[in-house]
Formats: C-alpha cells, sequence, structure tokens
C-alpha cells in the first residue's frame, strides 16, 4: 500500500523543507538519492531545494559527496518523456504566436499573443475537452452577437492553428504535457516521490501529480496552509501540522515623496541592516511590477555599494539587449538619430571605430540630423556649413568619421537586403561578431550570468531559423528583424551568484524564507492588480468555462500578499510612493492605512556623498571665487586673456554682443569653449537654416540692379542654388520652399518700400574690420543699399551732399532692440567708405519687414553710444572680469547654466 505524507505549513514557518529532507536521508542512508524524484512547479523553486538540500546536508549530516535527486518541473519531466518516446516536434511557446501571426495574415502580433494565451490556458484549466466543444459552450453562453462572433471567431483561429500544427507533425508545450500523461504511466516509477512549492497548480498540473503519485512507492508533499493544492489532499494520505514560528495579520508601513526617495530609503535601511551585521543574502527586496524599479535600484544600490542577485532577469531590456535591437531598427527604419547613436555608441559593440563612439552624438547634433541614410552619408557637409565658428575638432577628424560612418552603413545594409530569415539570421550573427558584440558580453557579463546570456542568444538565433524552415516563409524575409526582435523580448536569465540581496517576484519571496524582506511599490493600482482586459471572452463566460477571470485573480494576489507578509524572521518593511512626477498615488487597500509610519530616515552616506561633501568644503574658496565673476591669478589665464582680448586679437561683433547679454556665459562658452549638446528637434538646426536663407538673399541680390517684378524667378533660383550647398534633406527642401513662397509677397512690398525711398541694393556679404579701443573688430554687413544723389553740388558755396547707404542684417530668429552689432557696423563702414550711413536696420525673414535704427537720436549719437558701451565691455574682458550678470532677466530663462548660476534671476 502506498504511503503519502502531507506536512501542513502554516503562515510564518521556517525552514519547511528540513521535515522532507530527514524523511529523503533517512530513506537513503547511503547518500545515493537517484531514486528519488523531486518535482517542484517551476525552475526556481528547483534550483532553491537543490540548494537548500546541499547546504542541510553539509551543516546538518557533515556530508559534503553525495548522488543528487533528480529534479524536475512539471514542465521539464513531461516534455522530456514526450521528446523520449513520441516523434512529433514541440514548438517553442515563444514561437506560437508567430503561427498565428501568420494565419491571421494581420499586421497585429498582439492579437496573436492574446490568442496564444487563450490557448495555453484552455489546455491547462480545461485540459479534457475539445476546442470545438468549447466553441459550442461559448455559442451557448454569450447572447450579444457581436461579441459571441468575436469569440468564435478566435476558437477557429485556434482550430486553424491545431491543424497547422498536425500537419507539419508538430505539437506545442501544452499538449505535450498533457499527451505524456500515460508515458508517465508506463516510464516513470520513482521510489520516492517528492512534490515541493506548490500552490495552486492548474488542472492539467494536477493530472500529472495524480499520475506521479499512483506511480510512486512513497510519496512526501509539503503545503502551506492556505494553498489550492492542500484541497487536492483533503481525503487521502497522512498529515502532520508542522509548527509556526510567527503570524502576522498586518504590518505598518513608509510613504516616501516619489519611487527615486522609495528606493533610496531602501538601499539605506538595507545597508543599516548589512552594517548591523545581517548578511546580504538573507535580504529579500521585491516589488508587485519590478519592471518600474529594477533600473533604479540597480542604479541606487551600487551607489551605496550593495551587492545584489536578481532570481529572474529579463534581459531583452537590459543594455546589450536594447544596443542590439536598436541596430536592427536602424536598418529597418532608415538609421533615425537616437537608435542609430545607441547602436553606435554602445560599449557592447567595441568594433565600432573609437573616432564615431567619441563624436557621434556631438556631430549628429550639430548637424541637426533626426533620420535617413543620406543625412548620415553628407554629416560632414552638413557641419561645414552649418556654422560660422570655427569647427571644434581637425577637418580630418570629421573626414575620418564620414567615412567610417560609410563602412558601418554599408555593412549593415546587407542584413537590411536579405531575402529570407534564415540569411537574415546569418548576416546578423556574422555583423554581431564583426563589432565584437560577443566577446563584449562574455568580458561584462560572464561574471554575473555565466554563460546563460550567451546561450540565451543561440536561443533566439535557433528558433528564429527553426520557424523560418519549418514554415518556409520565403519572401517573409522582410519580417525577420521583427521577428527577431519579437523573440528577444521577455527572454529571462538568472544571475549566477546567490551572495547578494536577492531581488525576486514578489510570489516567490515566501520560497526563500528571508531575515529580512523589503516591499516596494504598492500602489492600489498595481497591488492588486486587475489583468489585462481581454477583448475576446468576457469574465462570466470565463468563469463558467471554468478559466481563471477577475474575482480568482484578485484573490490569488491576495494570498500571495499573505504569504509575503509571513515569510520573514524581522517584521517586513513595507513602502509606497505618494507620487511619481504629477501622477498621485494611493497605498494599496492591502495595507492598513492607520499603520504609517512616515517616511524613513536613516542617515546613512554613500562614498559619493562623503567625496561631493569633502570636495566641496576644500574647494569652496575657488568656487566662490568663480561665482564672483573673477580669474584666478595665473599667468596661463593671464596669457589667454591678452591672446584673446590684447591688441592684436580679433573679435566678433556677435562676440561683444554676447558679452553684454551675459559675462558668465560668454565666459564658459566663448572661452573655454564648453557647449551644451542637445538632441535636434524634428526642424532644421537653426544656423544651417540661417545659412541657406541668407545665401539665398545674398544670390537675390548680388547682382545690384534687379527689379521687384523679377524677384520671383530670381529667388528661387538662388534657393535651388542653395539647396545643393547646404543638404537639408527632401523634406526640409520643400518646407524651404514653402517658406520662400510664402515670404515672397512680403519681401516684394517691402522692396519696394526701399526703392520708393531711393534706395537700391548695392553690396552684399560686406567684409569690415576696425579697432576699437585698441581691440580689433571684424564683422559681414549681410547688405547694403545705396541712394545716389544726382546732384551732389548744393546751391549753398561749400555744401555738397553725397550717395547715403542703409545697413541691413539679416535674421532668420528672433531681434535684439538692444543689440550692438548695427551701430558698430555703421562705425566700421564710415571708417573705411566714404558715403554715410542714413541708418542701420534688421531684416526679418520670418515677416518680409526691416525695422530701421536709430529710432530718434542721430546717426552720430547711435555710434557713439555704442563705442562707449563697446569699450567698457573690452575694458572688462581684458580685466578678466566674468561675473554672472545677465544684460536683461530674461536671459536667464533660456540660458543653460541658470541651474547652477547664482546670478540667475
Amino acid at each position: 500500500m502506498k504511503k503519502l505524507s502531507v506536512f501542513i505549513s502554516p503562515l510564518g514557518v521556517r525552514d519547511k523543507r528540513s521535515v522532507i529532507f530527514n524523511e529523503v536521508i533517512a530513506r537513503c542512508p547511503d547518500s545515493d538519492y537517484s531514486s528519488v524524484l523531486y518535482v517542484t512547479p517551476d525552475t526556481f523553486s528547483q534550483t532553491e531545494a537543490s540548494r537548500r538540500f546541499f547546504s542541510y546536508l553539509k551543516t546538518a549530516h557533515k556530508k559534503n559527496s553525495y548522488i543528487p535527486f533528480q529534479a524536475f518541473t512539471i514542465k521539464k519531466l513531461c516534455t522530456n518523456l514526450y521528446e523520449t518516446y513520441k516523434e512529433k516536434n514541440i514548438i517553442s511557446d515563444r514561437i506560437a504566436p508567430f503561427i498565428l501571426y501568420e494565419i491571421l495574415g494581420e499586421k497585429n502580433i498582439g492579437y496573436a499573443h492574446l490568442l496564444s494565451d487563450l490557448l495555453s490556458k484552455i489546455r491547462h484549466y480545461i485540459p479534457d475537452r475539445e476546442l470545438y466543444q468549447i466553441k459550442e459552450d461559448i455559442k451557448s453562453l454569450i447572447f450579444e452577437e457581436k461579441t459571441m462572433k468575436r469569440a468564435v471567431k478566435a476558437i477557429e483561429i485556434l482550430e486553424l492553428y491545431g491543424r497547422e500544427l498536425e500537419e507539419k507533425k508538430l505539437i506545442d508545450f501544452e499538449s505535450a504535457i498533457n499527451k505524456s500523461i500515460p508515458l508517465i504511466k508506463g516510464h516513470v516509477s520513482p521510489k520516492t516521490l517528492v512534490l515541493d512549492g506548490f500552490f495552486d497548480p492548474t488542472p492539467l498540473e494536477l493530472k500529472i501529480i495524480e499520475t506521479l503519485i499512483e506511480n510512486a512507492d512513497r510519496i512526501y508533499a509539503v503545503v502551506e496552509e492556505n494553498a489550492g493544492f492542500l484541497k487536492f489532499f483533503e481525503f487521502t494520505g497522512e498529515t502532520r501540522r508542522l509548527k509556526a514560528s510567527n503570524k502576522r495579520n498586518s504590518a505598518g508601513y513608509y510613504q516616501y515623496p516619489s519611487m527615486e526617495d522609495e528606493v533610496e530609503g531602501i538601499a539605506r535601511g538595507v545597508k543599516s541592516q548589512i552594517l548591523g551585521g545581517v548578511q546580504p543574502c538573507e535580504i529579500t527586496v521585491s516589488f508587485p511590477v519590478p519592471s518600474k524599479y529594477l533600473p533604479m535600484l540597480r542604479r541606487i544600490f551600487k551607489k551605496h555599494g550593495i551587492p545584489m542577485n536578481m532570481v529572474e532577469y529579463d534581459i531583452s531590456g537590459s543594455r546589450p539587449f536594447t544596443a542590439m535591437e536598436d541596430m536592427i531598427t536602424s536598418i529597418e527604419d532608415d538609421y533615425p538619430r537616437n537608435e542609430f547613436l545607441s547602436f553606435l555608441t554602445s560599449v557592447h559593440f567595441p568594433g565600432v571605430p573609437d573616432v564615431i563612439k567619441e563624436w557621434a552624438i556631438s556631430f549628429s547634433n550639430r548637424a541637426g540630423i533626426v533620420k535617413g541614410r543620406q543625412a548620415w552619408f553628407s554629416i560632414k557637409e552638413t557641419l561645414l556649413n552649418s556654422t560660422e565658428k570655427e569647427i571644434t575638432p581637425k577637418i580630418e577628424i570629421i573626414e575620418e568619421f564620414q567615412r567610417e560612418t560609410k563602412k558601418i552603413i554599408n555593412i549593415l545594409e546587407k542584413i537590411g537586403q536579405t531575402r529570407d530569415i534564415t540569411q537574415f539570421s546569418d548576416e546578423l550573427e556574422a555583423v554581431l561578431h564583426k563589432f565584437g558584440y560577443f566577446d563584449s558580453l562574455e568580458e561584462t557579463l560572464a561574471a554575473r550570468y555565466g554563460d546563460s546570456i550567451t546561450r540565451g542568444i543561440d536561443s533566439v538565433f535557433l528558433e528564429l531559423r527553426n520557424f523560418s524552415k519549418l514554415f518556409s516563409l520565403g519572401e517573409a524575409g522582410g519580417n525577420a528583424g521583427f521577428y527577431f526582435k519579437q523573440l528577444l523580448r521577455g527572454l529571462k536569465i538568472s544571475e549566477k551568484k546567490t551572495d547578494g540581496v536577492r531581488i525576486v517576484p514578489f510570489e516567490l519571496v515566501a520560497e526563500l524564507e528571508p531575515r529580512v524582506v523589503y516591499f516596494g511599490g504598492m500602489v492600489e493600482n498595481d497591488l492588486p492588480a486587475s489583468p489585462v482586459i481581454d477583448p475576446i471572452l468576457p469574465e462570466k463566460v470565463k468563469q463558467h468555462l471554468g478559466l481563471p477571470f477577475l474575482e480568482y485573480y484578485l484573490d490569488r494576489q491576495k494570498r500571495y500578499f499573505k504569504r509575503l507578509l509571513n515569510s520573514s524572521i524581522d517584521d517586513p518593511h513595507f513602502s509606497y510612493p505618494t507620487a511619481d512626477g504629477e501622477k498621485m498615488f494611493l497605498p494599496s487597500p492591502f495595507l492598513d492605512w492607520e499603520m504609517n509610519l512616515g517616511m524613513s530616515a536613516l542617515q546613512i552616506s554613500t562614498e559619493e556623498e562623503v567625496l561631493v561633501s569633502e570636495g566641496s568644503f576644500k574647494h569652496r574658496d575657488f568656487a566662490e571665487i568663480l561665482w564672483d565673476g573673477k580669474l584666478p591669478e595665473e599667468k596661463s589665464v593671464k596669457r589667454a586673456i591678452i591672446r584673446r582680448f590684447g591688441p592684436k586679437a580679433v573679435l566678433s561683433v556677435t562676440a561683444i554682443d554676447a558679452y553684454r547679454r551675459c559675462p558668465l556665459r560668454f565666459y564658459i562658452g566663448r572661452f573655454l569653449g564648453i557647449e551644451r549638446e542637445e538632441p535636434p528637434e524634428f526642424e532644421v538646426e537653426a544656423r544651417l537654416w540661417g545659412k541657406l536663407a541668407h545665401k539665398t538673399m545674398e544670390y537675390l541680390f548680388k547682382d545690384s540692379g534687379i527689379e521687384v517684378e523679377d524677384m520671383d524667378k530670381r529667388l528661387f533660383k538662388g534657393l535651388e542654388i542653395s539647396l545643393k550647398e547646404f543638404p537639408i534633406g527632401e523634406l526640409w527642401s520643400k518646407v524651404a520652399k514653402e517658406i520662400f513662397q510664402r515670404l515672397l509677397p512680403l519681401l516684394k512690398e517691402q522692396e519696394t518700400e526701399l526703392r520708393i525711398k531711393g534706395f537700391n541694393p548695392y553690396m552684399v556679404e560686406k567684409s569690415l574690420k576696425t579697432a576699437v579701443d585698441g581691440l580689433w573688430l571684424k564683422g559681414k554687413i549681410d547688405r547694403i543699399d545705396i541712394k545716389k544723389i544726382k546732384n551732389k553740388r548744393s546751391k549753398i558755396k561749400n555744401d555738397e551732399k553725397s550717395d547715403q547707404v542703409i545697413l541691413l542684417d539679416y535674421k532668420t530668429g528672433a531681434i535684439d532692440k538692444h543689440s550692438l552689432q548695427l551701430p558698430l557696423y555703421a562705425f566700421m563702414w564710415q571708417n573705411e567708405n566714404a558715403e554715410p550711413v542714413e541708418k542701420a536696420g534688421f531684416y526679418s525673414l520670418k515677416n518680409g519687414r526691416v525695422e530701421l535704427y536709430p529710432k530718434k537720436a542721430s546717426m552720430e549719437e547711435f555710434i557713439q553710444d555704442a563705442l562707449k558701451t563697446a569699450s567698457g565691455l573690452i575694458r572688462r574682458m581684458r580685466k578678466g572680469v566674468f561675473e554672472p550678470v545677465p544684460f536683461m532677466d530674461g536671459e536667464c530663462r533660456s540660458c543653460f547654466h541658470s541651474a547652477l548660476c547664482k546670478g540667475a534671476k
């Protein structure tokens, strides 16, 4: 007669596996445990059982050598049997949605995943009913016609899927598990069967368990008191109740202003536990939705020097995989800037040349690249034509960057030109090897994950090739990148080490029986969380069919929370953030809202904080000098000032204006050469657009004598020539033409007004150079218009009238009415030319209007006031005064340095 022993474990029991380990050891006195079949619900429980058994033998029985028991999950046990004794091949559950995707003939992978998930649940929860029977049930249960037809259509697609697999002699995992039951009866007869870790097994799993129990001589099972699994043993076998060390019904919780503050609080709490003598592996951290917290957790734990190990880690979201995915997206989507840069600058592609890694972000930003193979191919021309300043790197670097970029794109294009999925896989694998991707994974991740990362990638390539062979997709090779990225998603592995703080999904915390638990992210929408809305079957229909439904999921989460509440020796540390940005949160209803403990305020400093504090103290005097706008008294600085602002120096008029607007910003940007790199917006880069517009207007008036009525043809001819010189892509070329088409009537109107006043175009792009207070100023006037005086000699004796000019500066952006540019240009012109300046003005290429200066004062007063101001500014430059005192308050609102600057208003 079979003997079945069930150990009932109330909440709060510690080391519950030891009772089973003692029984197993007693039955195998020679340390050969190979006759024991140890079955668990998942790989995590299997690994933990094996690890704890070894530890228990070593500590309690002083045994270091033994023959281990056979440990299997139900899925692995059944699929191994099926693959051994049956002819059909089992397809991966990650491939199933692709088959449904092809059957649907629609570009809707989300719906294919929903169908695959529905089929998996049907196989697990209604294992004894066929799809055609379920279809008839649905017809009788759903009365609303549209909903019924949608559900029936879904089942019919699943039937097509089944026939597709049958024709190709394939089978899915769940069907293979069901078909393995006769194989268990014929081939699996363990002397000792151990059932461990099962909480709420599915009906299909219960069928397997029942079959295993029938075939075993001796059965041991440890079952938690509130587990659904306990009902399975209600009237069979011997039961023994284990003693609980503690039982909690509630616990206090901490609230934090944000997720960042919450993780910081958890990290400081963990650090204090470790400093107090608790081993890191005795501490467990968990969240209802780990994906929200993991990147932040890694960063903050690293800052505090806390070792951590992920029990289950989705590597598809890790940097190596996002970089690889971005590389594929670049090929598919014509090299968009962000995705292409993610690939080019990733440390996981060491084969990308250093010149690319160093300059890709800066160059693409300056060139205003949004996307486009041609834009990357013409980055050199764009850079050289889009700035008035001297290019920071030498032109040789830009040329090398351009050459290497073209090489990389040409290599990637081979992947995009593949004809089928198999060829795509071969080319992609070759490119990854060429750029050193696999070597990088070995160097950076092998210590943490062993070879599981490489095996994970290999499995993706294998599954993709198998999918292509099984279904002969041929011309569907265009979808190869899409399928590859889909296979990457959800790819999970476990970390090799277990000596750090354990980071686990909250359903698994009780398995670890930790000493200390930190459970964060307890907001009402995440715990309990409702399942994704099912567009196929209504909840009542699922309940009637025996499938999991809304109340089942809510109750299950509540029971798992009670397990977690009693899983640790010390009281658990629960927490939640009150907000994420502008989004406000309420605590989980599972918490006792009367037990709010406020915010934990442990004074645990990181090494980084200590160094910053020490650095601030040591360099306080220097910081005060910098923000007071004075430079240190060093010879090198003095030499730099003489070189930049001495009697031999040449400074542009626009630089004088920049110093006037804010001396400190001038110092940081123009003196130190430090610029902030910003990602381009979806528009033509401002400097490039300014160059294009200036060049077009230069062509329009370069021959002086053009009539207003003849402007149309010449303007667009000039634009066409300018566009060849400034490559901005087809889209923005069209935009530029539309802008000038709208601007043309306004330009004609303004030019007519100038002609009526007697002024006609005279010169364009006139360069000037003049000394002011011993400093040479240079500039370039966009356009000079002249008014010819026919009778220059007046009737009054010694009174002569000369020709007059107006100076015009084109502006594509905002106009600074306080600028020194116009009066200094007027002064420089009159120093070199006989014709006096009547007016100077800004010619807006946004509204086609000219605003002339001075408004009231004479031109002489206009010039002298500017010279006085410029002389004062030059003297301050030479003294090295760069204080954070902007000319106008508004400067600070658009300044990159306002957050750090004490002069910001």
